[in-house]
């Protein structure tokens, strides 16, 4: 019986990273049917980095990271806990006491935003008096309207000067006037508009000549899957503000659905994690034709239908590592993150990261859980 012949075959990294849509079969030499905290580069895939405790003494879960960014110099960083207080976690150790407390809930939704007098965060949770942060103390400084219960306010964007809020199972959005982080605010109903019901989910702005001026358009996002664009400066004069258009897309996951990459808006939907830039051209059926995750439709798919309704679904951009991770709550216990590389659009799963939210301190990335 003849001896068979081994031979060496050099295969290369699998760069173009982990995929759930292709066969076995039909798997691409440069593709991984598994990548487990296994980041892939452009020329080679590398071990996700490890982690460590950060800050401790915080009661529960970590529900919030909340990100102060400053004109200059250092930010800071808050982190809201299961005793439904803040702390402030921008050093190293076991926390002090706590900067805001006595909050009925832990989830927060914030902005930032600069004035004549200062640099602030503005936070809301949908059950307390929205929160002002000013680079030194924290208060309960009012927004007030003809109607509004100042409470309920639960999502916030900064567009165009203004701040923009809204309550939570409201098609209302609100708006304070040019440069203002408090004060009376005007209501924008959008209701007529949004012919499929529900309520607003968030609101993010798409700046749709990559810069930052005439062309940024507000886009409020509803719990059924409308998109509702306007352009314009001033909502109270229609000179100056009109509906670009209303789009069906699949419906948000989460609160926090949507992320500012670069330009465009990146959004947490049931059919995917889509860039707002591509899904308004074309017909819903064909949002895996633009869908970055499509790679791994199947795997988020799955996940959707299966962890829709657990609470810790959120996007963010790792500047720093070129990552856009995508926080997947398994369990109140376990977590993944479904990453990719932005430069090559490549998917991986880490795995181990048990956490609820995300945030960012001076270009380092921290976690919560």
């Amino acid at each position: 019986m003849a001896l068979q012949q081994s031979s060496s075959q050099a295969l290369p990294p699998p760069v173009k990273g982990w995929d759930t849509r292709e066969s076995l079969a039909d798997m691409p030499i440069d593709h991984a049917v598994i990548m487990d905290n296994w980041f892939p580069g452009t020329d080679k895939v590398t071990m996700r980095r490890g982690n460590s405790a950060y800050a401790t003494g915080l009661t529960g879960n970590v529900d919030t990271l909340i990100e102060y960014v400053p004109l200059t110099g250092a930010g800071a960083l808050f982190a809201a806990d299961g005793s439904n207080s803040i702390y402030d976690v921008s050093s190293a150790g076991a926390v002090g006491s706590a900067v805001s407390s006595g909050h009925a809930n832990s989830k927060w939704q914030f902005v930032n935003m600069g004035t004549s007098g200062g640099q602030f965060v503005r936070c809301f949770n949908g059950a307390d008096t929205p929160l002002l942060y000013n680079g030194s103390s924290w208060a309960t400084t009012a927004i007030t309207g003809s109607g509004l219960t100042a409470a309920n306010l639960i999502w916030g964007n900064l567009h165009q000067r203004r701040l923009w809020t809204g309550e939570s199972n409201s098609l209302d959005a609100w708006y304070l006037s040019t440069n203002n982080v408090s004060g009376a605010a005007t209501k924008f109903p959008l209701g007529g508009i949004a012919t499929l019901g529900g309520f607003i989910m968030a609101m993010g702005t798409w700046t749709r000549d990559s810069g930052s001026g005439m062309d940024d358009v507000a886009c409020f996002y509803t719990s059924e899957g409308e998109v509702l664009v306007y352009q314009g400066t001033d909502p109270s004069a229609s000179a100056t503000w009109a509906l670009l258009g209303v789009f069906r897309i699949g419906k948000p996951i989460g609160r926090r659905c949507m992320v500012k990459g670069g330009s465009d808006l990146i959004l947490v939907t049931q059919d995917g994690f889509v860039p707002l830039s591509g899904i308004l051209t074309m017909d819903r059926s064909q949002t895996r034709l633009v869908a970055l995750s499509d790679q791994i439709s199947k795997a988020v798919n799955d996940a959707v239908r299966l962890y829709k309704a657990n609470f810790g679904w959120q996007p963010i951009l790792y500047p720093r590592a070129a990552m856009l991770i995508f926080n997947v709550p398994i369990s109140i216990q376990e977590s993944h993150q479904y990453v990719f590389n932005t430069i090559t659009g490549a998917p991986a799963r880490f795995k181990g990261v048990n956490a609820l939210c995300f945030g960012l301190l001076n270009d380092n990335m921290y976690w919560g859980g």
